[in-house]
Parts: structure tokens; C-alpha cells; sequence
């Protein structure tokens, strides 16, 4: 499908969001995500398909590599950390990645570990609109729990960090919030809002893209009720998810981006409230924990040390 102008599009999002689901509608909306053969197989987590290009998947985990980090245990990154000369190589071999798509169709990708690094992704390929995808944390913890045994603690503390670094990290940017609950409580209006956004609405196949919904699925549903109740779910995440859902509801982000209105600048004022400091103390005493004599850790550290003064 050519595009009256093209676009290209970061879904971004943290893990267990939505974010397979939201792309593979995308995709058979009209958005090229690359060829099927560099996409991620399906498998037992993402039945349905991961619509995931292998080349960023790299280049993501070869960034958790350069900062001694993980998904699951992100690196605590000072201002700035994406202009180190260090991270030459993969700049370059990201803005290759990129050049190799179409020049005249809109496209776009999704890699939820690109939440962590968005001021190296957004350097590499400029101009991009950000679909950023949310989730209640109290689903995410609990798939997280199931997929990779994590407590519904840590999983709630990552849901926090990967949601706080695409909202902060988007800021004055075109994108558009989409929230995973909307696919399935108002379905239609949802599909037609992201397609809209993504310039796609000359899709006519409704059929078709209401399947993607419809197969989806749905293990882990966590009302409101369940989420103020649980323990388990730190407060400042309960905070961010039911303040950010009920800026949201007053009013619609517009489909166009524009920075400077009023949810726009009301979502950039409510996150700036939150800190990732206790995010943070959380993954160093459970690293400390699990691995008191981390070696990972202490790379970590030294590598910060060394680019703090550098950077002086």
C-alpha cells in the first residue's frame, strides 16, 4: 500500500503491553515492518507472533551488553549517555538498519527494551512518531510472573521504569497513547484511532483487523479493585497508571502530535513527579541479593564513573 506520506512509526511499550498485538494490526493495516524472515518466529509467550524485526532486537540487547545491564534489570543511565563516542558503532549499524527500509512507503518497528534507550534511537533515525502502548502493571506483573518467574514486585518496579523512560523520553514528540484495555472494551474506536494516527485509515478490511483482537490472548485481566489491593504493586506504580489513565480519559492526545496542549503538556507535567530512584534501589538490592559479589554491576559502576568524567 503506498502512503500519502511516509511515515515511520516506534511502537514502544513496556513487556506483556500489547505491543505484538498492536504492530501485527499495523501491519495488516498497511505498515511494513520488514521482511518475515526477520521478524521473530512465534513461539509458547507470543503464539500469534512477536512482529518483531531481529535487527533492532539486536542492537537493543547489544546496548544492555555495552551498559552491563539486562530486560529485566536496566541500567540506571546518567544525562547524556547516548552522545559517548563508544556507541559509535551501533549508531551507525542502527542507521543502516534503518536506510534498508522503503524510501517511499511509511513503516515502522517495535522493540519493548527500545523504551530504555529512546535519546539513542531517536538520534539514529529522527522524525519518528511514537505509539506508545500501556498496560495495567498488575497484568504485566503477573504475566511476567508466569513467563519469567519474576515477582509481581519486580515486575511492577520494570513496568514503572520502561513506562516513565517512553513518556519522558517522547516528550514533544508526535505520538499517541494506547491503552491495551481500549482493544477490548471499545474495540472499533480504538483500531480506528491508531490507524488514523499512523495514517493508515484506508484499510477497509475490518474483518480482518478485528481478528487480531479477537485471537488475542487475554490471561491475565486485573480490574482496578485488584490493582489498589494488591501489596505486592508498589504505590508510585498504582499512582502513574490511575493518574496517566485518568489524564488520558479527560482528553485524547491529538492523532497529529502536537506538543503544547493541554493533555500534552498535562501528561509531561504529572510525570514529572516521579522519580526512577526507587526503582533503581529496588533492582540494586535485589541484585545484591541474588548475587552479592555481581561483577556486572561493578562494571556498571565504573563505566559511569568514567563517563561522568569525561563528561566534566
Amino acid at each position: 500500500m503506498e502512503m500519502a506520506q511516509r511515515r515511520i512509526i516506534c511502537i514502544v511499550g513496556m513487556h506483556r503491553s500489547g505491543t505484538s498485538m498492536i504492530a501485527r494490526l499495523l501491519n495488516i493495516g498497511g505498515l511494513d515492518l520488514g521482511p518475515a524472515e526477520r521478524l521473530l518466529k512465534a513461539d509458547k509467550a507470543n503464539p500469534l507472533g512477536h512482529f518483531e524485526h531481529r535487527g533492532f532486537l539486536d542492537i537493543d540487547r547489544k546496548l544492555l551488553q555495552h551498559f552491563h545491564a539486562a530486560w529485566h534489570d536496566p541500567p540506571d543511565l546518567p544525562s547524556g549517555w547516548h552522545n559517548d563516542s563508544s556507541l559509535a558503532p551501533l549508531l551507525r549499524q542502527a542507521r543502516a538498519l534503518a536506510a534498508g527500509f522503503p524510501e517511499r512507503r511509511s513503516w515502522g518497528w517495535k522493540e519493548p527494551r527500545a523504551c530504555l534507550f529512546l535519546p539513542f534511537w531517536r538520534q539514529a533515525i529522527p522524525n519518528m512518531d511514537f505509539l506508545i502502548c500501556l498496560r495495567n502493571p498488575l497484568e504485566v506483573a503477573k504475566s511476567l510472573q508466569a513467563r519469567n518467574r519474576l515477582s509481581l514486585e519486580h515486575g511492577a518496579w520494570l513496568w514503572y521504569l520502561y513506562t516513565l523512560a517512553s513518556l519522558r523520553d517522547t516528550r514533544q514528540c508526535p505520538r499517541l497513547f494506547s491503552n491495551f484495555d481500549n482493544y477490548f472494551d471499545r474495540r472499533d474506536e480504538e483500531i480506528r484511532r491508531v490507524l488514523a494516527f499512523c495514517g493508515l485509515e484506508d484499510h477497509n478490511d475490518a474483518a480482518q483487523l478485528e481478528s487480531v483482537i479477537e485471537g488475542e490472548l487475554r490471561h491475565h485481566e486485573s480490574g482496578d479493585q485488584l490493582l489498589r489491593d494488591d501489596a505486592a504493586i508498589p504505590e508510585e506504580c498504582k499512582k502513574l497508571h490511575f493518574g496517566l489513565r485518568s489524564i488520558l480519559a479527560r482528553e485524547d492526545l491529538p492523532t497529529d502530535g502536537a506538543s503544547g496542549t493541554a493533555s500534552s503538556s498535562a501528561v509531561n507535567a504529572f510525570v514529572a513527579q516521579f522519580e526512577t530512584a526507587p526503582a533503581f534501589r529496588y533492582f540494586a538490592q535485589s541484585r545484591s541479593t541474588n548475587s552479592p559479589n555481581s561483577q556486572g554491576g561493578q562494571r556498571l559502576a565504573k563505566f559511569l564513573r568514567s563517563f561522568r568524567r569525561a563528561s566534566s
